[in-house]
Formats: C-alpha cells, structure tokens, sequence
C-alpha cells in the first residue's frame, strides 16, 4: 500500500509542504512508515475520493500466462490474427493483454465472467474465438477493399480474402 501512496503522490504532484501535513491531519503521522494498516488505507483512500487519484490495475502475470502452453492448437492461430490485424492497423492494441481481453469478452457467456487468458481456452472455447475473430477480420478487409473500389465476392473464403488482402496491401 506505500508504493500505491508513493504513486498517488507522484502522480498528484504532491510536494512535503502540501503532503506532509495531509498525512499529519489524516493520521497524526508525518511518514508512512510510521503508519499502520488502517491508516496506510486512510490516505490511499483520500487521495482516491478527495484528490481524484485513479491507480492503475494491478498487472496481471502475463509471464506464467501468456508464455505458457496453450490448452488447444487453435490459440496460436488466434493469437496470429490477432497480431495480423494490428500490423495491418484494424486494431490499435496488439498485445496479449488486449488478446486476452478480447477473448474474455468472447467467452464470458461460458461462465459469467470468460477465460481470462486465451492459452487457458479448451478446444470448444477456442474455436469459438477463432471464428469470432476471423468474422470480425473479415468484415475489415472487405470494407477496406470497398473503399479502395474493389468488389468482393460474398462467397469468397476467410483464407482467399486474406490472402488477396496481403497481396493488395503489400508495403512497397
């Protein structure tokens, strides 16, 4: 709770003359870590509720998570679309955290609340996704081709469009 303190005044652009005194009138200490829990949680809370400080979400272990071994075979593909889209400029956020969002909301209809990573996704979940995910690319670069005045076939496959896709939009 010290590093969340430390940030907040940081971030709130505090200086002792100002912060000190705060901690003073909030706890009757002048050093955090003079403080104890409870108080700790006063000035976090005030920074909060009367500064407007916002603290950033904890960050998730992506390192135990997204380098782990997908639970199917369709992850990588997911996770290959999904940085394709992003170098092709249809999404803004390539990251797996992004990827992981993205796919909680795609499954939160399984339990309420979706897988929170896509290397967790079971088979079922996976395909699911994946065909999410190539519908949605899919209607982007068909719209793309529309405004670049090429007519696309309505029949014509996620692979084929893609592939044609690439071919027009190669970097020169």
């Amino acid at each position: 709770m010290i590093a969340a303190i430390s940030i907040g005044k940081k971030s709130l652009e505090l200086d002792d003359e100002i912060y000190r005194p705060m901690l003073k009138r909030l706890t009757g200490q002048e050093s955090l870590k003079l403080m104890t829990e409870h108080q700790l949680s006063l000035v976090l809370d005030h920074f909060k509720n009367a500064l407007g400080f916002v603290p950033a979400p904890p960050k998730a272990n992506t390192k135990s998570n997204a380098k782990s071994k997908p639970r199917s075979p369709a992850a990588n593909k997911i996770r290959a679309i999904w940085i394709t889209m992003h170098k092709q400029g249809f999404i803004e956020n390539g990251s797996d955290r992004a990827l992981d969002a993205y796919g909680q909301r795609m499954t939160k209809t399984t339990n309420g609340q979706g897988v929170q990573y896509i290397v967790w996704l079971d088979n079922w979940q996976a395909q699911s996704v994946l065909e999410s995910l190539k519908r949605w690319h899919y209607r982007l670069m068909k719209e793309a081709f529309e405004k670049q005045g090429h007519n696309v076939n309505s029949g014509l496959s996620y692979e084929a469009l893609s592939a044609d896709y690439q071919k027009l939009n190669k970097p020169l």
